[in-house]
């Protein structure tokens, strides 16, 4: 795994057979290796190049260092100017990780939780927002947009006909319904609509990210 910051400052890579992350200085051409929490397969950055996190996805192909031990809830994150790594627990199975675009939050969704990490404060620390009253019994969480300002991040879960709506800054969570068996969630790339496919009611729900408890325009598919 390769990735590089927007701004061409520095790229990084997920060294395969070990436990580590390289961070390559574009302008000096310096490697710095950085150690991680074992066995992570899997690699972002934030939209700013001034964060990675690595996290474990047990479908992604393996880079053969775990000797058959994963960790189902820890995620390694890396603030690539200074190469300090921050390991957390986020909850169990994480599904990766969004960014606010002003890059002051990361937003990890994993089964049953929400963790929300203030990357302005160090050292990092996440905020755990659960997604049900009984975490035994909540619907799995499959997939988790933001909306452009950062206030809310919107959570569609396996079995549930509504969207999950967690306000970031009081951290409180609210549901809205959006037709049998959503299927689909994105952000329009403007900003300006949160679409959603109600795949058993063939629906696309169209909400406005910024206010999505006002009413939807619905269209048939």
């Amino acid at each position: 795994t390769v990735l590089a910051s927007t701004d061409g400052r520095f790229a990084v890579t997920l060294n395969e057979g070990s436990d580590d992350i390289s961070i390559l200085d574009a302008e000096t051409l310096e490697e710095t290796r950085v150690p991680i929490r074992d066995d992570m397969n899997r690699l972002s950055i934030s939209p700013d190049g001034n964060w990675v996190m690595a996290w474990y996805d047990p479908n992604a192909e393996s880079l053969g260092t775990s000797d058959g031990i994963y960790s189902f809830s820890e995620v390694s994150f890396v603030q690539l100017s200074t190469g300090t790594h921050y390991p957390m627990a986020v909850g169990f199975s994480p599904a990766g990780v969004r960014w606010t675009q002003d890059g002051e939050r990361a937003i990890v969704l994993s089964d049953s939780s929400l963790a929300i990490i203030d990357l302005s404060q160090t050292p990092l620390s996440p905020t755990m927002l659960e997604l049900a009253e009984d975490p035994l019994q909540a619907p799995l969480s499959e997939e988790v947009e933001l909306s452009p300002d950062g206030h809310y991040a919107f959570i569609r879960q396996r079995g549930s006909n509504d969207v999950a709506i967690a306000d970031l800054d009081t951290l409180s969570l609210s549901r809205i319904p959006v037709g049998e068996d959503p299927s689909d969630l994105d952000v329009s790339p403007d900003g300006t609509q949160l679409a959603v496919v109600a795949r058993g009611d063939h629906q696309l729900w169209l909400l406005d990210p910024s206010d999505p408890f006002a009413s939807a325009e619905i269209l048939d598919l």
